[in-house]
């Protein structure tokens, strides 16, 4: 995501050391922990996003998942799995967060 999601700003404005430093290394240093590659760590992420209900995290970790190449049904599949540990209701809102994402890579890459 281009812009920076609207309920970012407070944090970043009041904490901007934090997110700007302490924030990042602390995520950084996370996925270099794991032997995971960036793909499956965003999918994980995605389900487990979508069982908080955390809409900005959701799109947020759709787009990175795009990046790091996973495909649409992959973002999908990770966020209807969603359900087997939180709800349904975590699976149809992440689907519903993460389509319009989804919908926008697909028509920037003019791939179906």
């Amino acid at each position: 995501m281009a812009d920076l999601p609207k309920e970012l700003e407070e944090i970043i404005k009041h904490f901007p050391t934090f997110w700007t430093e302490a924030g990042h290394l602390f995520t950084q240093t996370l996925y270099e922990s794991v032997a995971l590659d960036r793909k499956t760590i965003e999918l994980i992420l995605l389900a487990l996003l979508a069982g908080r209900m955390w809409e900005t995290g959701v799109k947020v970790h759709t787009a990175a998942a795009l990046q790091h190449g996973a495909t649409p049904d992959e973002i999908r599949g990770a966020l209807l799995m969603s359900m087997a540990v939180f709800s349904t209701s975590s699976a149809v809102q992440g689907l519903h967060w993460a389509e319009p994402v989804i919908e926008q890579s697909t028509a920037d890459n003019g791939t179906d």
